[in-house]
């Protein structure tokens, strides 16, 4: 199989900038979330792509865990393996905020019909196997495993 597709935005839109700006300075998800008026999903899933478009990777929030009172840093990996057919893929596209069906009105069937294109370059057949690993990340300060 060849390299896939970058599902990078060339940009951030200006509501993941804004969530970026609040992040950057130090609120969390909950205060985020009542900064902006909106809710925890829609704080957390942009997150990842962010973090990506910006370099951010797992390395840098483990090294940013480690430097912090939070030092006690448990990375665990998870892989998994996940095959979709194209029909799958798209409905799977719609279902996150990012593409929802809302979002393009009258140019669904225009984004429906390029994402399968793209899609039957990669598939097998029908199917499309995703390869990925979650990486979890838990911290806790060192003296919390005393006197609890």
């Amino acid at each position: 199989m060849s390299a896939r597709p970058s599902t990078v935005p060339d940009r951030l839109t200006p509501a993941q900038d804004r969530i970026l700006h609040k992040i950057a300075n130090g609120l969390d998800t909950e205060a985020t979330v009542l900064a902006l008026n909106t809710t925890r999903g829609t704080v957390r899933v942009p997150v990842p792509s962010m973090s990506r478009w910006l370099g951010v990777s797992g390395r840098a929030a483990l090294t940013a865990l480690r430097d912090s009172a939070f030092s006690d840093v448990t990375q665990t990996v998870i892989p998994l393996r996940r095959t979709w057919n194209v029909e799958q893929a798209v409905g799977y596209l719609h279902s996150t905020s990012l593409a929802a069906p809302h979002l393009f009105m009258e140019r669904r069937d225009n984004f429906e019909s390029a994402v399968k294109t793209v899609l039957a370059e990669y598939a097998a057949g029908d199917v499309l196997t995703e390869d990925t690993a979650f990486a979890v990340l838990t911290a806790q300060r060192p003296s919390s495993r005393e006197g609890r």
